[in-house]
């Protein structure tokens, strides 16, 4: 019996090497394309209509180019709006200003908010019920919640929502067992209105820093 070719075990050792230097190689570039296309990115975003405008003006169309600056400065200040009514809003829910926060959440900035809209409108009917006002509770939930069901928070919570409306306590319901008052609601509520001002004011921070 002949003795094993060493010459074609290192061929095929040096043949999958290369192959998987070579996906390795693309894996890489892949990952890197990605993270220089990523739209998300301010910096990049700023790049974009930057390189745009720029093409726009040595082509001649000078109007296209203002109205892109037009545009994302309109941007820009509905981001700042949507941040000044999150504030509003904020401090509307603490101090049990419900008038103020309706005509707050039909504003143009937060009225496709849902999952906002869902969490502020479902204290305010908890609190309807937790106040026996069975009557603005229902029509809480017709007007305001039903719209939303599909923002709840855990499945079944729109369920109970309305099973609150025939039980003597907002704790014999099970999505609510752990209802500990209108405070502490109205608290954790202000606390999640607060997670989303530091996640918008992180991110437009991280923004000027690019510029």
């Amino acid at each position: 019996m002949s003795a094993p070719n060493s010459n074609s075990s290192s061929d095929a050792l040096g043949t999958r090497v290369h192959h998987h230097r070579s996906s390795e190689y693309s894996r890489l570039c892949t990952e890197a394309d990605a993270a220089l296309l990523d739209d998300n990115n301010p910096r990049i975003r700023r790049d974009i209509i930057r390189i745009v405008a720029q093409y726009l003006d040595s082509q001649g169309f000078t109007s296209t180019k203002v109205t892109l600056y037009d545009e994302a400065n309109v941007k820009q200040q509905r981001e700042n709006n949507y941040i000044s009514d999150v504030v509003r809003l904020r401090a509307a829910v603490l101090d049990g200003e419900w008038g103020e926060v309706d005509r707050i959440c039909g504003s143009a900035y937060l009225k496709d908010k849902k999952h906002i809209l869902y969490s502020v409108y479902k204290q305010q009917y908890l609190e309807l019920i937790d106040d026996n006002e069975p009557q603005k509770a229902f029509t809480t939930l017709n007007k305001h919640l039903k719209p939303l069901e599909a923002q709840q928070s855990v499945q079944g919570e729109f369920r109970d929502l309305c099973y609150l409306l025939t039980t003597k306590s907002i704790q014999d319901a099970p999505a609510f067992r752990n209802w500990d008052g209108i405070a502490s609601a109205r608290e954790r509520l202000a606390e999640y209105l607060q997670s989303i001002l530091e996640f918008e004011i992180v991110g437009r921070e991280s923004e000027h820093q690019h510029l």
